[in-house]
């Protein structure tokens, strides 16, 4: 086995990102499940780069290097803008942070968890 990651719940659905000859950058792989997070990691350091919380099973994962978007119980979110604006990889907006932490309020420990430095490129 060349990779494996434990998680704390059944796993849904995982995406790679890069790692080809025809794609640049480091591959990334973002994964989700029936757990409270969303993460996506560097292949090549086996490192947690980007964790999200989810309050919902997490079914599929569509990944770019410029948007991120799942779909979670009865809802699908998109982070990043399709290369437009802004990519997921990019620092949040205060309105992204704000929403995180009001939607973490009841889940102190996933909270300081997500508010844990992430590297950036």
């Amino acid at each position: 086995m060349l990779y494996q990651i434990a998680l704390p719940g059944t796993v849904w659905t995982c995406k790679l990102l890069g790692g080809s000859a025809g794609q640049a950058g480091p591959c990334k792989l973002a994964i989700g499940g029936e757990f409270e997070t969303l993460g996506v990691y560097d292949v090549e350091t086996c490192k947690l780069e980007l964790q999200l919380p989810v309050d919902e099973v997490v079914y599929e994962i569509a990944l770019s290097p410029e948007a991120l978007c799942f779909s979670h119980g009865r809802r699908c979110s998109l982070y990043g803008n399709g290369g437009a604006q802004y990519s997921w990889q990019d620092m949040p907006s205060y309105a992204v942070v704000q929403g995180l932490i009001k939607q973490m309020l009841s889940k102190p420990e996933e909270l300081l968890k997500t508010l844990q430095p992430q590297p950036y490129p």
